[in-house]
């Protein structure tokens, strides 16, 4: 797996050979104007502005091979590694047949969510009125084709948009309290998985390490949630 960064794009080049599986995965974070947005596709209020976003991204995914697009809140979002492992269950799912929704822009979102209930994931991770508000955008592309650039370029320019860090990860215990409520994990669950790693004294564990046991129990959910489709 290769890990790189084109412009402010995070990216990771997956080979699963175990499933014959190849694709490449680059997310990050762009700056939108919305009431430019509003201007230049001439509308009238924001909420047409969402559904005319998502309408881009949705024929950029169409004149593109084998790519999907997904705009993202990164409210819930542990850190880069979370949405890596989402977009591996996804391309799992539809390799296996597995997968939930028929759509995977959508099954992206119950992976991310860990929860097969698609209003939960929608609600959670789903872009809305206050992304555009506040102006930045998370997006993640997933493609079988070595054309992420172009793509990337692509979204830039349809959304008049510019690339900004993806500095996503927990730097507050008030952020690990969120977390852990929406995920509803306890706090014995990660203080088990630190002291796996060698942390001995819990309450001494930096943001970033709480950050890889929350992750990698998230990833166990994510795991029976594959498995779930497997079982009926």
């Amino acid at each position: 797996m290769d890990v790189m960064e084109i412009t402010s794009m995070i990216v990771k080049k997956f080979n699963v050979n175990q499933f014959e599986l190849q694709y490449s995965v680059g997310v990050g974070k762009l700056r939108v104007c919305a009431d430019e947005l509003i201007d230049e596709m001439n509308l009238t209020k924001e909420n047409e502005l969402l559904d005319s976003i998502l309408n881009v991204i949705e024929r950029i995914e169409h004149d593109y091979k084998d790519i999907t697009i997904q705009l993202f809140s990164d409210k819930y979002i542990i850190n880069q590694n979370h949405v890596f492992n989402a977009c591996y269950f996804t391309q799992k799912a539809f390799l296996n047949n597995s997968n939930i929704s028929n759509r995977k822009n959508i099954e992206l979102l119950l992976y991310m969510a860990a929860n097969r209930q698609i209003k939960i994931a929608i609600d959670a991770f789903g872009i809305g009125i206050r992304n555009l508000k506040k102006g930045e955008l998370c997006y993640c592309i997933i493609s079988a084709a070595d054309n992420l650039l172009t793509v990337n370029e692509a979204i830039l320019r349809s959304l008049k948009a510019e690339e900004i860090d993806f500095n996503i990860g927990i730097t507050s215990k008030n952020k690990i309290k969120e977390l852990s409520g929406f995920f509803d994990i306890a706090d014995v669950q990660i203080n088990i998985i630190l002291k796996s790693y060698g942390i001995k004294k819990v309450k001494n564990a930096t943001f970033e390490q709480v950050s890889v046991a929350l992750n990698d129990l998230l990833c166990e959910r994510m795991t029976l949630l594959s498995l779930e489709k497997l079982k009926m």
